[in-house]
């Protein structure tokens, strides 16, 4: 797995993670009415923090896979017009063609473990 495909992975992560920070904080901000006191407070500076970091997580993780995912495309479409070119620039020049040799000018010779040159000798 190269280092990209590891980059991609991670992004998604980051942002699975942020979808259930910003989950938690949704959770939290239904149990408000219920607490009292300095549990509430608490409760509103986590689901605050909650929201904050998870959005972040999402944006930052969806922003960097579509840049990955731009920028491969790009790498894709210019080995794809590399290739055109390369296409069009062969298609004028003349390949070299190797001789052909006449059957009527091959050796005469069977591979040594063919029975029939062996059968006329002894062993």
């Amino acid at each position: 797995m190269n280092d990209r495909s590891k980059t991609k992975g991670r992004m998604a992560i980051y942002a699975m993670a942020g979808v259930y920070l910003l989950y938690q904080a949704y959770m939290i901000f239904k149990g408000l009415p219920r607490s009292e006191g300095t549990d509430k407070i608490i409760m509103i500076i986590a689901m605050i923090a909650f929201v904050i970091i998870g959005a972040a997580m999402v944006i930052g993780g969806v922003c960097k896979s579509s840049q990955l995912m731009k920028e491969d495309r790009e790498a894709m479409r210019k080995a794809a017009s590399g290739e055109c070119k390369e296409k069009e620039s062969g298609a004028g020049q003349e390949k070299e063609e190797l001789p052909v040799k006449d059957p009527g000018e091959m050796p005469d010779e069977a591979p040594e473990d063919d029975p029939e040159k062996t059968s006329g000798q002894d062993i």
